[in-house]
Formats: C-alpha cells, sequence, structure tokens
C-alpha cells in the first residue's frame, strides 16, 4: 500500500535571511521545506500532486501576483500563505480573491504563521 507523502512548505522568497529564518521555523514545527527564489524556480519543480502549501513572497523575481493568478487560473489545490512588506488594503485584497488564505506583513508574526501553516497542512497529513 503505497502512502501519499509528507505535505511539504515551499517557501518563494527572494531574501536570504527570509528565507534562513523560515527554514529554522519550519525544522522547529518537523515540516519538510523547499526553498525557491523565483517563480521560475518553483514552478520547474512544482508538482500538483504534492501536498503542502505554499509560502509566497508577492515581490520577488518573476511577479508573485502572476503566480497567484496562474495557479488559480489552473485551478490548484495548494494552499497559498503571501508574505509581503508590501501589505496595503488593496494588495491583501487581490491576494485574497487570487485565492491566498491569508496575508502576512513582514516583520512576521511567527505565531500566527504557525498556526496558519498547521491549519493548512493537517487536513492533508490526516489523509496521508
Amino acid at each position: 500500500m503505497m502512502t501519499a507523502s509528507k505535505p511539504t512548505v515551499f517557501v518563494l522568497d527572494d531574501d536570504p535571511a527570509i528565507q534562513d529564518s523560515l527554514s529554522a521555523l519550519l525544522q522547529v514545527m518537523h515540516l519538510p521545506a523547499e526553498f525557491f527564489s523565483t517563480v521560475r524556480e518553483f514552478l520547474d519543480v512544482y508538482d500538483p500532486a504534492r501536498p503542502g502549501c505554499l509560502l509566497l513572497d508577492l515581490r520577488l523575481p518573476g511577479n508573485g501576483i502572476e503566480l497567484l493568478k496562474r495557479m488559480k487560473n489552473s485551478k490548484s489545490s495548494l494552499p497559498i500563505i503571501v508574505i509581503t512588506g508590501h501589505g496595503d488594503h488593496e494588495t491583501k485584497e487581490m491576494a485574497i480573491q487570487l485565492g491566498a488564505v491569508e496575508l502576512f506583513e513582514k516583520p512576521v508574526d511567527v505565531q500566527r504563521l504557525c498556526e496558519c501553516i498547521r491549519k493548512v497542512i493537517e487536513p492533508q497529513t490526516e489523509n496521508s
């Protein structure tokens, strides 16, 4: 009997300091993670069948908003949590309309981010 792979947190952020802090956080949460600096890097390996969630910085090479649109248009079921340093009301509205489950402004409230990741990962873990 084959079991589904453990949900992975895909982190798409071009800031090495953010990647490092999220890497430490996800290790503490015992969650596998993969890191990408550009939309192209992520799309080159993205497999819609893999469970997990995407932590997406909107301002990065390849344009995070365009990736949100692409994921929505492809009817992706991958939950997307947006992290941005530019969290104005319009940006938040657009991200939510494009399917983001939550938007966090930098600096991120780590406790809330952990809760949000768990909320979207746990149902996938129960199904594996």
